[in-house]
């Protein structure tokens, strides 16, 4: 997702800039994220709440004041993505 860009933007990159990549982000989220939920539920198991886990991690990213992302809100995203990275690769 471009969740990585916005956030390396935020640092580096001008409020254009920014405002793309958020909106960008926000786009994607808003496409992939009902499939994978789709997907997750017809997998069943753990899955689903992996899925939600992590899309809203990415929400809470990407609906944060725009020049600051709380430290835990990233922390959590990274979390959410390795638990669901773990789960897909078993």
């Amino acid at each position: 997702m471009q969740v990585g860009n916005f956030l390396v933007l935020i640092e580096e990159g001008t409020p254009t800039q920014i405002t793309s990549a958020k909106q960008h982000a926000l786009s994607e989220l808003l496409k992939v994220g009902p499939d994978m939920e789709k997907v997750a539920q017809e997998i069943g198991g753990k899955f689903p709440l992996f899925v939600h886990d992590f899309l809203d991690s990415i929400d809470s990213i990407l609906h944060s004041a725009s020049g600051f992302i709380d430290e835990a809100k990233i922390a959590r995203c990274f979390n959410c993505t390795q638990k669901l990275e773990k789960a897909v690769g078993e």
